[in-house]
């Protein structure tokens, strides 16, 4: 059986159950480019940030 993943709360339900799932989603969700634009959208991520 496939694993389908109906809406946002069962996706973290998932992750939560499946914490090894955790960082290779974080992986893909990070990548660069991600994060470049992230940043470039959200200033103040900048201030939590070391260095």
């Amino acid at each position: 059986m496939p694993l389908v993943v109906a809406d946002l709360s069962d996706l973290v339900s998932l992750l939560e159950a499946h914490e090894e799932w955790q960082l290779p989603l974080l992986r893909v969700l990070l990548s660069k480019k991600n994060v470049r634009e992230l940043l470039a959208q959200d200033t103040e991520l900048l201030l939590i940030l070391p260095g």
